[in-house]
């Protein structure tokens, strides 16, 4: 029997791939397999899943030429586990992955179990490597997913990390199925794991939250989520958005500096047109959309934002007095976010790559 699957989608980072093998092969149970599929433009990957001799690993070859979304689709689609969980070619996962998986599912049958992962941020030529985020253990519980979800919608698209989603959650492949029967494909948009996360919430699966952490993220340098954190408008993002030939949502102002940003609001919107019954009453507050965009722009388009408010108004409800409230929360935000990482500096471990970062997790009570 396969318990779980582990699906790694991968383009050109082999020196980050090894790593999330080597945290796969190396379970304390052996009922899982491994998915890598390989979207490289050469043949540096496929060297590195050779070299590790595994007859866990099942190889695939998805021609360089698919978005993002395309492959983790072609990638998902070679599962066959109870469980399917994607994780980055730069994350990892904890010996004890599948073993917790087997335990939770004979103790609660979920349809979802996710948690709060670790984060790592590997170096890069300026920095050392840091650990960003070491989640704390806790009690295993059942997770109520629509409240979550309505604050998400309230607040313009804060607050995705309460969301579970097949990237570092572990979802039962019975209810993939049932989207992809509603739908046709699990990830039809430029961001596939927020319309995932959506989606799979519309279908009210049983969501249990693992009160231990069974995977690491790693932020490198070349991946959407360490661009995003050295610059959000980097020209990994850029690139990212061209190759998926992203359109935004109708309801959305097709501007080139909020090519990336917009697909994060285009899947919530996607996976609300696509579920209207469970979506109903529900109202996506793009006045607060706007307030987070400023944030991660530096609150470089705050005077853009506030001249441009009827052209914005002509595209989709905007309301400057919503808008400037949520501004003020979101520079809240930032002010919480620069104290902490001030106080927190010098607590955080450094570790030369992840395999080592995974040791101390092992090893720490």
């Amino acid at each position: 029997m396969i318990y779980v699957s582990f699906v790694i989608p991968t383009r050109n980072r082999p020196e980050y791939l090894r790593f999330a093998l080597e945290s796969a092969i190396n379970q304390d149970c052996n009922l899982f397999e491994i998915i890598v599929a390989d979207n490289s433009t050469d043949n540096e990957s496929e060297l590195v899943v050779k070299s590790l001799q595994s007859n866990r690993i099942h190889y695939f070859r998805s021609g360089g030429n698919l978005s993002m979304s395309e492959n983790w689709e072609f990638a998902v689609s070679k599962a066959n586990g109870l469980f399917i969980s994607i994780i980055g070619d730069d994350d990892a996962v904890l010996p004890f992955f599948v073993s917790r998986i087997i335990a939770l599912n004979l103790r609660y049958k979920p349809e979802i179990i996710f948690w709060n992962e670790h984060i790592y941020i590997w170096p890069n030529k300026e920095n050392a490597s840091r650990i960003e985020y070491l989640s704390p253990k806790k009690k295993d519980m059942p997770y109520r997913v629509k409240g979550k979800i309505q604050k998400v919608l309230q607040t313009g698209g804060l607050g995705l990390r309460s969301i579970p989603m097949i990237y570092h959650s572990a979802v039962a492949r019975t209810l993939l199925d049932k989207i992809i029967d509603n739908s046709g494909k699990l990830f039809p948009v430029a961001q596939p794991d927020v319309y995932n996360g959506f989606t799979m919430s519309a279908n009210n699966p049983k969501i249990i939250k693992s009160g231990e952490a069974l995977s690491i993220s790693g932020w490198s340098p070349s991946s959407n989520s360490g661009a995003m954190r050295e610059n959000y408008g980097s020209s990994i993002l850029k690139e990212y958005v061209e190759k998926s030939s992203f359109s935004p949502h109708r309801t959305l102002l097709d501007l080139i500096e909020m090519r990336f940003f917009n697909t994060t609001p285009d899947a919530i919107l996607n996976a609300m047109d696509c579920y209207p019954y469970y979506f109903k009453g529900m109202f996506f507050n793009y006045s607060a959309m706007w307030a987070l965009f400023n944030r991660l722009n530096n609150y470089n388009f705050t005077f853009w934002i506030l001249r441009n408010s009827t052209k914005i108004s002509n595209v989709h409800k905007f309301n400057i007095s919503v808008f400037l409230l949520f501004l003020f929360l979101n520079l809240i935000k930032t002010l919480y976010q620069v104290i902490s990482k001030f106080f927190n500096s010098k607590a955080k471990h450094s570790f030369k790559d992840i395999s080592k970062f995974i040791d101390y997790l092992v090893h720490v009570d």
